[in-house]
């Protein structure tokens, strides 16, 4: 069940990709419901490492690009407790990367 599961989501977000990169005023359609699926999908521990590392690509590429008022306008839509556990895991990565260099 769990593999079933983790295959739907696998494919929900593959079909997310086409929708990045756009810039801040996207005209992509639900926009809004794509980005509460990938926020939910990067939260460590609650699903697959791979869905976890696949929402994060996502995200990623949206902040490397500097096109992110609606990554921002969704976090303003999450708790306060989700938006912090995000932003540590962001930071945590960050840090990482910068360790490497």
């Amino acid at each position: 069940m769990k593999a079933i599961k983790g295959l739907t989501i696998h494919k929900k977000l593959a079909s997310y990709r086409s929708a990045f990169p756009h810039n801040d005023r996207t005209d992509v359609r639900n926009v809004t419901e794509i980005y509460n699926d990938v926020l939910e999908f990067s939260r460590p521990g609650l699903y697959s490492e791979s869905v976890t590392r696949a929402a994060w690509e996502l995200l990623l590429t949206r902040i490397g690009s500097g096109t992110t008022s609606q990554l921002i306008q969704a976090l303003g839509r999450r708790p306060l407790v989700e938006v912090v556990a995000f932003l540590t895991t962001l930071t945590t990565s960050c840090m990482s990367d910068a360790e490497r260099l």
